[in-house]
């Protein structure tokens, strides 16, 4: 089994079921935060929405987690591309006006310079090869457009997690000891998760998801060199979901204040941060 043919199987059955509909990301806090995300992004480097809102292509589009943000930006074209069909079919019941098609990302089935937006969300984890599909966004984007990458799980994070249960498994670290545990799971033993939750096979989940499963995330320098080496001119990279921010999730102020804080540490405090985004010009 490849890595295309585990995937349709895992979130073929998560869509079919609802679960996928289900996932944390879908939490209407999150996507605020996305959406606050792309808003800042576009703010910051002074981008005309118009302008880059024109073109979208949604790589791995899944059942319309994209589509949910952009609409509201109201692109003249959505385009979303996924290889399972059903979460193609969960994304039409949600949302008929969209333009969907069943293609990899790998081989986009569009000409250079297409779109002036290419996104994805929980997507990059799922690839056996990163470098293809970033070739393939940069050649269907038009000079000037964006690339977004949300949720990618950070390597610096999953590394710091194994150490600490490895090195200090016989401490006890106070209330932040089952978060240590529960982290390292996700992380490190996902497959007996998706197992006992949906009664997936390991080996099938592992499949599924190489980068995250397999090799534990993606470094965030790793990533930054991959893109400038494929052409983009600036990356930029947000840096989200800090370790025991599950804790602080009803105090919002005291959130805010820690998620500030350790962003501002940069390169020094990337490794207390799950996941990360990126934003990538062309």
């Amino acid at each position: 089994m490849d890595t295309l043919q585990a995937n349709q199987i895992i979130h073929g059955q998560l869509a079919k079921t609802g679960e996928y509909d289900k996932s944390p990301h879908f939490l209407p806090e999150n996507i605020q935060f996305v959406k606050s995300l792309i808003q800042d992004f576009t703010k910051k480097f002074s981008l005309d929405k118009s302008t880059l809102f024109d073109n979208c292509l949604d790589l791995g589009c899944g059942t319309g987690f994209m589509y949910e943000i952009l609409k509201n930006s109201s692109p003249k074209s959505y385009v979303g591309i996924d290889i399972t069909q059903d979460m193609l079919d969960v994304f039409r019941q949600k949302y008929p006006e969209a333009n969907l098609l069943m293609a990899q990302a790998e081989d986009i089935p569009f000409e250079d310079g297409t779109f002036s937006f290419v996104t994805n969300y929980s997507f990059l984890d799922h690839l056996d090869d990163l470098s293809s599909v970033f070739s393939e966004a940069y050649r269907v984007l038009q000079s000037g457009g964006v690339f977004y990458s949300g949720l990618i799980p950070n390597a610096s994070f999953s590394v710091a997690v194994r150490d600490a249960c490895d090195t200090y498994s016989g401490y006890m670290w106070f209330d932040a000891q089952h978060y240590l545990e529960r982290e390292y799971k996700s992380m490190h033993d996902n497959g007996s998760v998706y197992a006992a939750q949906y009664g997936f096979s390991p080996d099938v989940l592992a499949q599924a998801e190489p980068q995250k499963t397999n090799r534990n995330g993606i470094f965030i320098d790793e990533i930054n060199s991959l893109l400038k080496k494929k052409g983009f001119g600036r990356v930029f990279i947000c840096p989200n979901w800090f370790f025991t921010q599950v804790k602080y999730k009803l105090t919002a102020a005291e959130m805010n204040v820690i998620d500030r804080y350790l962003k501002s540490t940069g390169p020094i405090g990337q490794s207390l941060f799950k996941y990360f985004d990126i934003f990538a010009i062309k």
